[in-house]
């Protein structure tokens, strides 16, 4: 039986700014996404762990954390990260409401200087990596619940050991392809052959990957109706409320 070891995806950054001698002070953040974007790529899933964070609200706008993959529910406040009990009444209490929105995501509107704290549901969507509201709440927070990667020590989520040549390669195609925009001097031969090195890569780490059992299979299951996905939905509590930008 192999072990599916899991590593900082700041392996495959590292390597692949080392092989192009690029500047990791200036690199870095473009090569964590390409490195995201190839395991995204991937399409499968290390376990996840669930977890809760406070997220700053900035206009209508909060941003999800890179290391979310599934959002469970969100609650409006700051209710820190020990308030399980309020996501199991309000969010993951209520399949039948939750089923009822495009997202399967709820999020509510919560008063502490009301009985109960409960309010009602906000629309939302989802858009760009944020959870983007229908009314300005500049200032306020919001406490979500989710499924997310492990992260290391900086910040970088955990990734498969096997995902890591692959990612390399993708991030060195992506090197290669914006070298040929900017005008820098690599081969256009050497930059198809990463594109092939990924494409061949990624079907031995998916192949590699499927080597799981079946909580992990419900786990990767779970990410097809990932709220990420597909366009964002505004979600109402009445049926005529629900509607697109």
């Amino acid at each position: 039986m192999s072990i599916n070891r899991l590593i900082s995806i700041k392996n495959p950054i590292i390597d692949a700014l080392d092989m192009v001698g690029a500047d990791r002070s200036v690199d870095m953040p473009i090569f964590t996404t390409w490195a995201i974007q190839a395991e995204k790529e991937i399409f499968s899933t290390p376990p996840l762990k669930r977890t809760r964070a406070v997220l700053d609200i900035v206009g209508c706008r909060a941003e999800i954390p890179c290391c979310v993959s599934i959002l469970e529910g969100a609650i409006i406040g700051d209710h820190g990260c020990e308030c399980g009990d309020l996501f199991n009444r309000y969010c993951l209490g209520n399949i039948f409401i939750a089923q009822g929105t495009p997202s399967g995501m709820l999020i509510v509107d919560y008063d502490s200087s009301v009985e109960g704290g409960f309010t009602g549901y906000l629309a939302y969507q989802i858009q760009d990596n944020h959870i983007v509201f229908r009314n300005n709440m500049d200032g306020k927070k919001v406490t979500i619940q989710y499924k997310g990667y492990e992260e290391d020590e900086d910040g970088f989520i955990m990734i498969s050991e096997n995902h890591v040549r692959a990612i390399t390669e993708f991030i060195l195609w992506k090197y290669g392809v914006r070298s040929e925009y900017t005008q820098k001097t690599l081969s256009p031969q050497l930059t198809d052959m990463h594109r092939r090195e990924w494409n061949r890569l990624c079907k031995h780490s998916r192949a590699m990957d499927n080597m799981l059992n079946d909580s992990e299979r419900a786990e990767i299951n779970d990410l097809v109706n990932d709220p990420y996905k597909g366009r964002g939905f505004w979600v109402g509590m009445q049926p005529t409320g629900l509607g697109y930008f």
